[in-house]
């Protein structure tokens, strides 16, 4: 916006200021009107392209300060809108300004001087003329604006402005009283004063001689006296005109109902709408974080029985909401058009309607007064409570409210029983737990690093798995095991919304149990299923609306955390899961009960929380993702990839906990890091069980060992390459079958078991599959274990030749293979690959009994295979000589290095 260079009036302007308005020439100087004949100027000012009507006189706004905060114009010819000629033009998207001319500016502040409110700047300047303390608005509703959060508050400029004992007198025109609107603004402003001690008085201005409007700056103009327009001032507040009776609102309300006053002929005939009245009240915008959602709260009287209620704003016009909130005595009269009148005339009598802002989900939100956590009660920012911020959460969600953030010995004393919650049982449970529940609300400072995992809390009945979890849950608001926010019997949708609105938050989904019939069980292993994927992908289900559009999806933004008596099954679900086992005995009851008794301090302590994150949010982010990078770097292994940054995610939020409780709860620093040391060692730990549940889920550790146990048992049966028994025929399902020969002597023969599946052929170093009858067989014997093979062929093959298991053609995965005097398809698997999956797992019984593994079992072993390497199907084997304990304190070097003596494992193929 460019300021005009020069102040040059046209006489007919100038005439309008002087003589129209009874404006002094040095007040008109000091104001800087000018007239623009260019639409250029204008365009430059910011005018948009339908407001550049030109000659146009240019009004300079002034704020409280004496800048120029803005400009108004006021165009010869005004452009005509909605029927009606807009004699002024501001500037779009202009922030509303209280208007002071800065020759009277500097009585702002003396609550001595009376002050007059007026709308208008011309008429503010009539004032000023004359030497009187003029506050000008740019309409009689803009002495207040709207935030960021949708709310209308007054302006930050009435802080300029005192008012306490002061007198102030508002001059609107004189159709105050004719206007519903402009009555409405009169109260709504006389009550703002006074509640900030001003001795308000209303200047009733009188009529013109033909009943036309007069503004202060006609009166003035006529040659009246300020004295003149006190005289006119009253106390008293008189009642407007609710019958409508101006040229401007052709309706009005009666006792029967709404009318339309229909111009004829003959002249105005009262023509019956509605049998009922009504007015908007307010303009209600919900905002869950992905839409907005608009809907109108509405006061209407029928039969003298006056009601409020809402309905979307999309219903409003077709007035059906009558009767569905009136009931069947509610009626719009027959008649073309007769709705229409009936719908306008309820906007146009409803004024100038507030518009509130909801937010329909918790979290972090970015408004003008900075980040605020928003909950069920409202909102907390780095000032603590706020008022003003509208939520509402129903159903699951309604719990989510916090109480307002507690400072001193309170904090101290909440946030001291919170952390006291990792006494309640073995590090490996409760550092997990408390880490999800302070790190669910720094998922907002995380930006991309978010957490993309669900810490599963699972054990056996009776280990107190759902106490515990409603425990962390009550950081968050009012929940026992009985209102957690979900469980795995709601439907997928309900859990997906949850987890949407339920922004920021930690959210439990409970009791994955074990399924009464196959129907139940394919429920909760696609509600597990969709849950595990969203949060780990970070997205929710596209849907379409009616007309075919998309509908915005509803990704989880929420920390979830589940809990059951089992984990679903699948590589790729664990993997988007952090198990935390739970056995009976892990809890006490009394020290439960305990802990229980101690539930309504977790609340206060979270809110305290939010609070200290609010008061350093930007510091606060840079660090998390600096000491987040720290945390992978010295948890990364060779194992699965998400796996580092599940404990890092983990370990950031208890370190957070300790940060806030050391500087706002007086905890002592040696006790806090003992306590980081020991959280650190027990998420590693349960990091590596984790691992070694991923190695047994994978789809080629899942196809070796069906392989291996259909040999074992005679299920499944290779030849050799001459197609009678191979060498060591017992291990690849061959029967022994023992017979005396011609001379007595016992032999031994090795025949086909009967029923045994022929697969394929074996020798010395490759087995050759046949891939039809390979994959049909662990298919089909995966199915009779209750589970499904988890991939199909090609992606099996892709995943063998991976791990370097298989041979291939240039890019064939099946190859062609001379046997028996003819080519044939096959599989070619290394034969070292099932060896040492059924070695692994001797070993395993082996160390499950106390046994220790029998060292003279030879191991076979790929020459091109590395210490320490990988065979890609979680067959791994830890070298004596290379293990190390967890470090007491987590070693985390700024470099991000990995430590020389971090405990490594060597895999054997």
């Amino acid at each position: 916006m460019t300021a005009p260079n020069a102040t040059v009036l046209s006489e007919a302007h100038l005439d309008a200021l002087e003589v129209g308005s009874g404006i002094a020439p040095a007040v008109i100087e000091r104001r800087g009107y000018r007239t623009v004949e260019r639409k250029q100027e204008l365009k430059d000012l910011g005018f948009g392209h339908n407001q550049q009507k030109v000659p146009a006189l240019l009004i300079p706004i002034l704020g409280v300060l004496g800048d120029v905060v803005g400009y108004q114009a006021r165009p010869d010819q005004p452009r005509i809108k909605d029927g009606r000629a807009l004699k002024y033009e501001t500037i779009a998207g202009m922030r509303m300004r209280l208007d002071v001319h800065p020759d009277v500016r500097r009585l702002l502040a003396d609550p001595a001087a009376p002050l007059f409110i007026t709308e208008g700047v011309k008429k503010g300047d009539a004032l000023a003329s004359r030497g009187a303390c003029a506050v000008a608005l740019l309409g009689v509703w803009n002495w207040r604006g709207t935030n960021d959060l949708g709310g209308r508050t007054a302006l930050a400029d009435w802080e300029c402005v005192a008012l306490n004992g002061r007198r102030v007198y508002i001059v609107f025109d004189s159709d105050v009283m004719l206007k519903q609107a402009v009555h409405n603004a009169l109260v709504r402003l006389k009550s703002f004063l006074e509640g900030h001690g001003a001795e308000v008085a209303i200047v009733y201005l009188p009529g013109g001689p033909h009943a036309e409007k007069v503004g202060v700056d006609d009166y003035l103009a006529g040659g009246r006296s300020v004295g003149d327009l006190i005289a006119l001032a009253s106390t008293e507040l008189r009642l407007g005109d609710r019958g409508g009776a101006d040229d401007d609102a052709p309706y009005r309300a009666t006792d029967q109902g709404i009318v339309w006053r229909k111009q004829t002929r003959d002249g105005l005939v009262d023509t019956p709408l509605t049998n009922f009245t009504a007015r908007i009240v307010a303009d209600i915008v919900e905002d869950d974080g992905a839409e907005e959602r608009r809907s109108f709260e509405i006061e209407a009287t029928l039969r003298q029985r006056t009601q409020r209620f809402r309905i979307p704003a999309a219903q409003f016009a077709g007035m059906t909401w009558a009767t569905e909130h009136l009931g069947a005595a509610a009626t719009c009269h027959p008649g073309i058009g007769t709705r229409d009148h009936a719908r306008f005339a309820i906007q146009s009598r409803s004024g100038d309607v507030p518009t509130r802002r909801i937010y329909a989900h918790t979290g972090w939100r970015r408004t003008d007064a900075g980040w605020l956590f928003l909950h069920g009660g409202g909102a907390i920012g780095a000032d603590g409570y706020l008022d003003g911020v509208a939520t509402q959460l129903t159903g699951a969600l309604s719990g989510f409210v916090l109480p307002e953030p507690p400072t001193g010995v309170e904090r101290e004393t909440a946030v001291q029983a919170s952390l006291r919650l990792l006494d309640l049982g073995p590090p490996a449970v409760m550092a997990p737990l408390l880490g999800a529940t302070y790190l669910a609300p720094l998922r907002e400072l995380l930006g991309g690093d978010r957490p993309d995992f669900v810490p599963w809390l699972h054990g056996p009945t009776g280990a107190f798995k759902s106490e515990i979890a409603a425990l962390a849950q009550s950081h968050f608001g009012r929940f026992s095991r009985q209102t957690l926010p979900a469980s795995f019997t709601d439907t997928a949708n309900a859990v997906e919304r949850i987890l949407f609105a339920a922004k920021d938050v930690l959210a439990v989904v409970d009791d994955y149990h074990p399924a009464h019939d196959r129907r139940e069980e394919q429920t909760l292993a696609t509600n597990a299923s969709r849950l595990l994927r969203g949060v780990g992908n970070g997205a929710g289900r596209q849907r379409m609306r009616a007309d075919t559009s998309l509908r915005p999806d509803l990704p989880p933004r929420a920390l979830a955390m589940a809990t059951g008596e089992r984990l679903p099954s699948g590589h790729s679900t664990a993997a988007r899961m952090f198990p935390v086992p739970l056995a009976k005995g892990d809890i006490s009851s009394e020290r439960l009960t305990a802990a229980q008794g101690e539930a309504h301090l977790y609340a206060p302590a979270m809110a305290a929380y939010v609070r200290w994150i609010a008061q350093r949010f930007g510091d606060l982010q840079e660090g998390l993702k600096a000491r987040f990078a720290e945390l992978c770097a010295a948890a990364r292994s060779d194992g699965h990839p998400r796996d580092a940054a599940q404990v890092a995610h983990l370990q950031l939020g208890l370190e957070t906990a300790l940060q806030f409780a050391g500087e706002t709860a007086a905890f002592d620093a040696h006790r806090l890091e003992q306590v980081r040391a020991d959280a650190w060692s027990a998420m590693l730990s349960l990091s590596r069980a984790h691992q070694d549940d991923l190695h047994d889920e994978s789809p080629v550790r899942i196809f070796l060992a069906l392989l291996a146990d259909g040999l074992a048992s005679r299920r499944a049966v290779l030849d050799s390459m001459a197609g009678d028994a191979p060498q060591d025929a017992p291990t690849w399902g061959w029967l022994p079958r023992r017979y005396k020969d011609d001379r007595g002597h016992e032999r031994t023969e090795y025949v086909r078991p009967l029923g045994g599946t022929f697969i394929g052929h074996v020798d010395s170093e490759w087995l050759y599959l046949i891939p039809e009858a390979a994959m049909q067989f662990v298919t089909s014997a995966a199915l009779a274990g209750g589970q499904h093979f988890p991939v199909e062929q090609g992606t099996l093959l892709r995943r063998l030749e991976e791990a370097d298991s298989i041979a291939t053609q240039g890019s064939r995965r099946v190859v062609n293979q001379r046997i028996l005097g003819s080519t044939r398809r096959v599989i070619k698997l290394k034969r070292s690959a099932l060896s040492l999956l059924l070695q692994k797992r001797e070993q395993r019984e082996q160390r499950e009994h106390g046994r220790a593994p029998d060292s003279s079992v030879p191991i076979e072993c790929s020459r091109n295979t590395p210490a320490g390497g990988d065979d890609g199907n979680g067959l791994r084997e830890q070298s004596a000589s290379e293990a190390a304990p967890v470090p007491a304190v987590p070693a985390v070097p700024a470099s991000g290095e990995m430590r020389d003596t971090e405990e490594r494992e060597v895999m054997i193929l």
